[in-house]
Formats: C-alpha cells, sequence, structure tokens
C-alpha cells in the first residue's frame, strides 16, 4: 500500500507528455495521441497503448503485461489489476470500475473493440475472463470466477472457472455472472438477473438463477430490405434533435434518398453532406460538394470508398458494418447517433493497422 501511495505521489504527479516519456524509457510502447491523467499510473512489466487512447485521472494499473488498442479510454478512479490484461480498440471502460481481486499467476482480462463497461463494475478475474467484441457490460455488473467462503474441507460448495462472454452480448444494470458460464454471441440478459449457466447464443434470459425466456427464433426477428429502410427513416427523423444538443444544424433536408441533408455548425459553417441510401454510386459522390458521409445498406465499391475519403467525409457499410474516413466532429456524431440504436461499425484503418 505505501509503494502504491509513492508511486501515486511520484509517477502519478507528472504532467502527461513526462509519464509518458517515463514508461517509454522503461520499454513500454505508447503510440501518438496518448494520454494518461493525473495521479494514474502503470505498473507492468510490459505495456502496450495504441494511438489515441486515454487513461482518466487515479487509474491504478498493475498487470505483469497490459495492452490497450487505439481509440479506447479507461476513465476516471478505475482499478486494473490482473497478471495480463488486453483492452481492444474502441473500448471504454467507464468510471469507478476494479477489476482484480483474488489473483492467480497466469489469470488474464480480456476484452475486444467496441465494447463498454459501464459504472461500479466488479470483474475478478482469478480464472480468464474473455470478453468478445460489441460487447456491452451494465452498470454494477459483477463478475466473478471464483465463488468459495465457508469451509469446503466441510462439505460446502465452492467454484472456481472462466466467464467467456461471446460477441455482442448485453447484460444491463445489476447482472451477477458467476464461476463456469459462458454467455453465447448476441444473447441478453436481463437487469438484476444471477447467471450460473451457461446461456445460448441469440436468446433472451432472465430471473435468479437466469433462464432462457425467448429463443433465437421468439427473440430475434428478420428484416427485410423494406423493414430497413422504414428504420432509418424513422431513425433520422430524430437526428436534428440529437444535432442540436451538439449545436449543430441540419439544413436543406431531400427526400431524395433514404434520407439526406447539410450540416452546419452554430455559426452557418458547412460541416457536410449525409446520405442515407441504399447504394451509392460515382455520379452521387461527384456532384455533392464538400466533405460526404454515406450510410449505405449495399455494399461500397472499393474506388467509391476511395473518393468518399478523399473528399474528407466518411462511408458506413452496414451490409458488413464496416467504416473508414475522417475522424472529424461530424463522422463521430454519426457513429454515436446509430450506436444509440446497437449500430456498431468495424474500423477498417484501425483493422489494417493504421
Amino acid at each position: 500500500m505505501a509503494s502504491t501511495i509513492a508511486t501515486m505521489l511520484s509517477v502519478g504527479l507528472l504532467p502527461s507528455f513526462l509519464k509518458k516519456r517515463y514508461y517509454r524509457m522503461r520499454g513500454a510502447k505508447i503510440g501518438k495521441g496518448v494520454s494518461i491523467g493525473f495521479l494514474s499510473t502503470i505498473d507492468a512489466n510490459r505495456v502496450e497503448i495504441g494511438d489515441n487512447s486515454r487513461i482518466g485521472m487515479m487509474v491504478r494499473i498493475k498487470a505483469k503485461q497490459f495492452k490497450m488498442g487505439s481509440y479506447s479510454r479507461i476513465r476516471n478512479s478505475t482499478t486494473i489489476s490482473a497478471p495480463r490484461v488486453r483492452i481492444g480498440n474502441e473500448t471504454i471502460i467507464s468510471n469507478d470500475v476494479i477489476i482484480g481481486g483474488m489473483e492467480s499467476w497466469n489469470s488474464k482480462f480480456v476484452i475486444g473493440d467496441r465494447c463498454t463497461i459501464f459504472p461500479k463494475c466488479f470483474i475478478n478475474p482469478t480464472k480468464d475472463i474473455i470478453i468478445g467484441n460489441d460487447v456491452g457490460i451494465g452498470g454494477s455488473n459483477y463478475l466473478f470466477t471464483h465463488g468459495s467462503w465457508s469451509n469446503a474441507l466441510e462439505g460446502f460448495p465452492m467454484g472456481f472457472g472462466p466467464i467467456i462472454i461471446e460477441d455482442r452480448v448485453w447484460l444491463p444494470w445489476r447482472v451477477f455472472v458467476l464461476p463456469n458460464v459462458t454467455i453465447g454471441h448476441d444473447a441478453v440478459v436481463a437487469a438484476g438477473s444471477v447467471i450460473s449457466k451457461s446461456i445460448p447464443p441469440m436468446t433472451l434470459a432472465a430471473g435468479v438463477p437466469a433462464k432462457v425466456i425467448k429463443d433465437r427464433d421468439e427473440f430475434v426477428t428478420k428484416p427485410t430490405k423494406q423493414d430497413k429502410i422504414q428504420t432509418l427513416q424513422n431513425w433520422f427523423s430524430e437526428f436534428e434533435d440529437f444535432l442540436k444538443i451538439e449545436r449543430l444544424v441540419v439544413d436543406e433536408i431531400s427526400d431524395q434518398y433514404i434520407w439526406s441533408s447539410i450540416i452546419k455548425d452554430s455559426k452557418g459553417k458547412q460541416l457536410g453532406s449525409v446520405f442515407v441510401v441504399e447504394s451509392v454510386n460515382e455520379d452521387m459522390i461527384r456532384k455533392n460538394e464538400g466533405r460526404k458521409y454515406f450510410i449505405t445498406l449495399e455494399e461500397i465499391q472499393v474506388d467509391l470508398k476511395a473518393m468518399i475519403e478523399n473528399s474528407d467525409g466518411a462511408w458506413f457499410d452496414i451490409s458488413k458494418y464496416e467504416w473508414c474516413g475522417s475522424r472529424n466532429r461530424l463522422a463521430i456524431e454519426l457513429r454515436t447517433f446509430l450506436e444509440r440504436f446497437g449500430v456498431r461499425f468495424e474500423s477498417i484503418d484501425l483493422r489494417k493497422g493504421i
């Protein structure tokens, strides 16, 4: 405890640029645009942090190996203590999260890309915890890979085992996950549930203990292309109100496509044109000036992707849930807006390692 306080009061007090220099001198690989907040420290034998990731204030990280991808966030007052830690790209670990407790030498905590762990979670990786991509861990969730207190020599039950959470799982607030559990891809668990047994993919589970209450045929519909068009129209009818919060203005809404408009800032400066379309062609790109942002239902040809990127805009391919382009203000607002509806896109530039 004393050494931890001493480290916080020495290294932790350094400004971010000196802190990064200090860790690099100790062999850490730290990318461009990284920031490490006030009183935050990293105690690890091997450290890798990707470009544009941020560690907030009063964060304590202790590991043998710590790897954090690009554009990820660890927010204030979070503690991570596990032998091996790997955090993917564009993943957020919120305020006041605790990852650690009763560690074993080779246990690991792994979380994939585009995940969010909401505040006040307690995650115990005595055994391995493996979390896939696009997973949401709601606030005040508890993930425990060990369960013991009463004397096992006298016959009381105990349990040690890994937790595996596959891609696109959603665990809302106050879910308790016990050892030796696998939660299948695209499963949703109701708030307040206790998961003591594995949950199949694409199901809805609830209760104490949690049981499947809807299987994949009941829980997941299969929308047609026309259904998706109508859904996008409904969503983007709310886009103007969404942008008002950010002091942006929707101008000249057109009904030529599923949805399209010019977006301006509060001073009237044009930020770009947004097009929600079934498909995109060269004429559509050439006849519109300035930055262009295309959200398409159908796959975009490679040469058209390059044209859009060259306009300093961005493209979002719903058929593959991929995107690429400038990470400017409007592109981020579009991603944030669509994420409200669970639509997340893999960043192609990160996949290529750029």
